[in-house]
């Protein structure tokens, strides 16, 4: 049976969800184009970049309440965090090329583009065990083209902390806040990200189901429906950060007007 502090929580996450789900419907998935070595524009790479943003975020989101309704809390606390880093790192593209063209114009805006397509840490752990001497390059089976941009350090990596600094700073300039409650959802749903004691022992040994708040007593499935419904609501706002990065998109291909990058 519900507490009164789980009616309060659970109202609050439904009519959240509810608005999610009304924005999720109005969104549709875009093409997105392996360039390649196809002639392209910093402009096409970036709203290629958009798209892949808006894709991934429905398909988090989709995710989402798949788990949700399934009742695999700790799963959709996970997903969640992932719509709010893929927003945020989506934000980040955005307000980091706008600046770099309001004081270079197009000089080095493709390098900058191609610096979130090509965002890989993988590769950037790759490259530093190479110049350790961990492996060699003939330890792999590397075509030439891979070899030279292992050999040349090509790749580079964004991190996500920027973004979700970018994010939480945006909330309490719109709010006024000395706090953002998007640093706090994210911090939440973190601990059902990593082994910790609220994803190990909270969520397993029945005597931590109830947290005691000065609503009553939550149960643990019910804040952590909360949180969700919290982190997945930047669905909200996809359309519109869809639309702002391709119209940066359009500004930067004609900008640009032909110049070619390779991804």
């Amino acid at each position: 049976m519900d507490t009164p502090g789980d009616k309060e929580l659970l109202n609050h996450a439904e009519k959240s969800l509810g608005a999610s789900r009304a924005a999720r419907s109005k969104l549709e998935k875009r093409e997105v184009v392996y360039y390649g070595k196809k002639p392209n524009t910093a402009g096409l790479l970036f709203m290629n970049y958009a798209s892949m943003v808006l894709n991934r975020n429905i398909d988090l989101f989709d995710d989402v309440i798949f788990m949700l309704d399934a009742k695999r809390m700790s799963s959709a606390c996970i997903l969640s965090r992932c719509v709010m880093e893929t927003h945020a790192v989506g934000m980040y593209a955005l307000v980091e090329l706008d600046k770099h063209v309001q004081k270079h114009g197009a000089v080095g805006v493709g390098e900058k583009v191609l610096r979130f397509i090509n965002s890989s840490r993988f590769k950037v752990e790759e490259q530093k065990g190479l110049k350790e001497g961990k492996f060699t390059v003939d330890d792999y089976h590397f075509t030439e083209e891979a070899r030279g941009r292992m050999e040349k350090e090509t790749a580079q990596s964004v991190h996500v902390l920027n973004a979700m600094r970018l994010l939480f700073g945006f909330e309490m300039e719109q709010t006024g806040q000395k706090e953002s409650s998007f640093e706090i959802t994210y911090n939440g749903l973190s601990e059902w990200v990593h082994p910790s004691q609220t994803s190990l022992m909270h969520r397993y040994a029945k005597e931590t189901q109830f947290i005691e708040t000065s609503l009553g007593a939550v149960s643990l499935d019910v804040r952590m429906k909360f949180e969700c419904a919290e982190g997945v609501k930047l669905i909200q706002q996809c359309g519109y950060l869809h639309r702002d990065m391709m119209k940066l998109g359009v500004m930067l291909h004609e900008l640009e007007g032909g110049i070619v990058h390779w991804e």
